[in-house]
C-alpha cells in the first residue's frame, strides 16, 4: 500500500508541473514600426517601450526588430530573422502614429503572409490617418485603403491597443 501511495505521489509531483505548464497560455507579440536611428534615438518617443511596461505584467512576449542583429550591413540576416520573429509572433502590432516606412510596411505584408492578425495604432490627424483632397474630392478622416485592407483592427491610440490586447483571444480568432 505505501509502495502505490509513493507511486502516485510521484506521479502527480512529477505530472502536475507538466499539466499546468501546458495549461499556460502566453501570446507573443511582433512591434513593427519605425526603427530608431541616428538623431531619432534621443528625439522621437520609445513607443515600444511602452508596451514592455504595460505588458510586462502579462505572460506576453514581445518581439522587435531593434534587436536584430549587431552587423547591420548583413541585409539577409536581418530580413532572415524578422520574419522569423513575425512567423513566430501570434500577433502584430504596428505604431502607424508616425509616416510608415518600407520595412513597416513589408512587415504588414509578411505578416498577412503567415496568415497573423494585425493590429494598428492609427491616431486622428496624423500622417497614415486625416483629412485630405485627392482628385478633386475631399475625404474626411482617410486612411490609406492597403493599410485598411491589410490590418485586421485599427485603434486610435496606444492606450485602446491595451484595452484590444486585454481580449487578445478574441483578436487571435481573427486569424485569416
Amino acid at each position: 500500500m505505501i509502495h502505490y501511495l509513493l507511486k502516485k505521489s510521484l506521479l502527480i509531483v512529477f505530472l502536475l508541473p507538466l499539466f499546468a505548464f501546458c495549461n499556460t497560455t502566453s501570446y507573443s507579440i511582433y512591434l513593427a514600426g519605425k526603427v530608431r536611428k541616428d538623431k531619432e534615438i534621443t528625439d522621437m518617443q520609445d513607443w515600444r517601450s511602452f508596451y514592455a511596461e504595460n505588458l510586462k505584467r502579462k505572460d506576453i512576449k514581445l518581439f522587435t526588430p531593434e534587436n536584430s542583429l549587431e552587423d547591420t550591413n548583413d541585409t539577409d540576416s536581418i530580413f532572415g530573422l524578422d520574419c522569423y520573429l513575425i512567423k513566430k509572433a501570434d500577433l502584430i502590432l504596428v505604431n502607424g502614429s508616425t509616416k510608415l516606412g518600407l520595412g513597416t510596411a513589408q512587415e504588414i505584408l509578411i505578416a498577412k503572409y503567415f496568415k497573423k492578425p494585425v493590429l494598428i495604432v492609427i491616431p486622428p490627424n496624423s500622417h497614415n490617418r486625416r483629412d485630405l483632397v485627392m482628385h478633386g474630392i475631399k475625404y474626411q478622416d482617410w486612411i490609406h485603403p492597403f493599410l485598411v485592407a491589410s490590418t485586421d483592427q485599427i485603434v486610435i491610440s496606444h492606450e485602446k491597443a491595451l484595452d484590444v490586447l486585454e481580449n487578445i483571444e478574441a483578436l487571435l480568432s481573427t486569424r485569416l
